[in-house]
């Protein structure tokens, strides 16, 4: 019986034009970091962009140590011991925000700004509950609905962007022009 070959690849999507920056600079960094090139796939028929990289290594470090699965994800969760510390818990949020994030605002006329709504969508109802757990018990005001958690309000988007520092170019764009819009008004 043959075995079946195994692909050592990690792999970042994103949307087709809004995640171009970003996945140029995970690009820029999986050089400087491990030396290694990669490719960027476009597939407009999904509105996906995808930049991949070969290092079993670092595969291999993402499943152990992290215990992060291998091919396809069931029931994605922090592991207990990152769970507990906050310093090493934000940049897991950090990152889920990067990559499954969003920053949009609801423009009613009744607000005097727009108010200001973040998310971060998972189906993976345990790392809904720890987000959700670890925020809270930092004090953001957290919303768990069914595809994601969702913070809402001025107060919480001035203190994700104080503690939790995104780096996705989009997220601080539409933050920066908030701040702007409301400082004009």
């Amino acid at each position: 019986k043959k075995e079946k070959k195994f692909s050592w690849t990690l792999w970042f999507s994103g949307h087709l034009f809004d995640d171009e920056e970003y996945l140029l600079r995970i690009e820029m960094f999986a050089f400087a970091l491990f030396g290694r090139t990669g490719s960027i796939k476009i597939k407009p028929k999904t509105n996906c962009r995808e930049f991949s990289f070969g290092h079993k290594k670092l595969v291999k470090f993402f499943n152990s140590y992290l215990r992060f699965p291998i091919g396809k994800k069931i029931a994605l969760k922090v592991p207990e011991e990152l769970f507990q510390e906050w310093d090493c818990f934000k940049f897991i949020i950090r990152g889920l925000f990067d990559t499954d994030g969003s920053l949009y605002f609801d423009l009613d006329p009744r607000y005097r700004n727009p108010y200001p709504i973040l998310e971060i969508s998972t189906s993976f109802e345990t790392l809904r509950e720890q987000l959700s757990e670890v925020l809270k018990s930092r004090n953001f005001r957290v919303i768990k609905y069914k595809c994601g958690i969702r913070l809402k309000g001025e107060s919480q988007l001035l203190r994700w962007f104080e503690e939790i520092k995104p780096q996705n170019k989009k997220h601080i764009l539409k933050y920066e022009n908030f701040l702007l819009r409301c400082k004009d008004l």
